[in-house]
């Protein structure tokens, strides 16, 4: 089991080079959205391997690293992981904008800006 992250706590299993955990509705899109980025060359996203036969379980490449949750350890406060993930964010970014994702897919709003955004 692994720890940390903010959502399916006690729920994500890494067996190997790959993590397991519940499935969200929109699974099948997002990933073709994360092939898609690794495809314009961002490999900061799991690779996507699957769903279980019943689609309630995905499958990702595991991505090795630290979970930063509250309590914020003494690292994430340091400018050089700002730069860090700021450069990773600008990757990000770049690559999506080649590739942005259908409007008719069901993403979720959950963590959306309330005030919304402006479409390009």
């Amino acid at each position: 089991m692994l720890f940390g992250g903010l959502a399916n706590a006690g729920a994500v299993l890494r067996r190997g080079d790959a993590v397991e955990r519940p499935a969200p509705p929109h699974a099948v899109h997002l990933h073709a959205h994360l092939r898609a980025l690794r495809e314009q060359g961002f490999d900061g996203v799991p690779v996507p391997l699957g769903l279980s036969a019943s689609g309630r379980r995905e499958r990702l490449s595991y991505v090795p690293g630290e979970v930063a949750v509250d309590p914020h350890p003494p690292w994430t406060w340091t400018d050089d992981v700002l730069r860090s993930v700021g450069a990773l964010l600008r990757r990000m970014h770049d690559a999506a904008a080649a590739v942005p994702p259908g409007r008719a897919v069901g993403w979720p709003t959950d963590l959306a800006d309330p005030e919304g955004a402006a479409a390009p």
